[in-house]
């Protein structure tokens, strides 16, 4: 996404859709290689989107730059001014199912619409002790100074 500037009643409404986000509330959750998590859904941050009735939000499926399958977010502020997302590649295993190609598309939209519009939509995990994410007692840093220890 690349904006410069937008008139300031777009902009405005824009500050007041995002103000309006805050305190989103995780409403489902999963669990998933040992570990559990919660998740703000794909309808929650749809339907408080509507609620402010300035804009209205598409996810279209297309192609990226490379001619791989991918979708955009675009929200359409009540002025006609389009405010539009780069495209997110939609990453389905090969030799994939209609099912893990549709679980594809739903998790790339929420994750796409989330970060379009500055969300946290899922808990940090990435420290959990199931040994998947981020080591609980990561290693000391290390010390990057170039002390000399040779005198002259």
């Amino acid at each position: 996404m690349n904006l410069e500037t937008i008139p300031q009643d777009v902009a405005k409404d824009l500050i007041e859709l995002i103000n309006s986000l805050k305190g989103i509330r995780y409403d489902k959750m999963v669990s998933y290689n040992k570990t559990s998590f919660k998740y703000v859904s794909l309808d929650a941050i749809y339907k408080r989107v509507k609620v402010n009735n300035n804009f209205a939000v598409m996810e279209p499926l297309g192609t990226n730059e490379r001619g791989e399958s991918a979708l955009k977010v675009v929200l359409i502020h009540k002025s006609g001014t389009v405010i539009s997302s780069d495209y997110y590649r939609l990453r389905v295993p090969e030799n994939g199912s209609k099912q893990d190609e549709g679980s594809a598309i739903t998790y790339t939209k929420r994750y796409a619409i989330g970060s379009f519009l500055g969300l946290c939509t899922d808990e940090d995990n990435d420290a959990n002790p199931t040994g998947n994410g981020m080591p609980l007692n990561p290693p000391p840093p290390r010390d990057h100074s170039n002390k000399s220890t040779k005198s002259d």
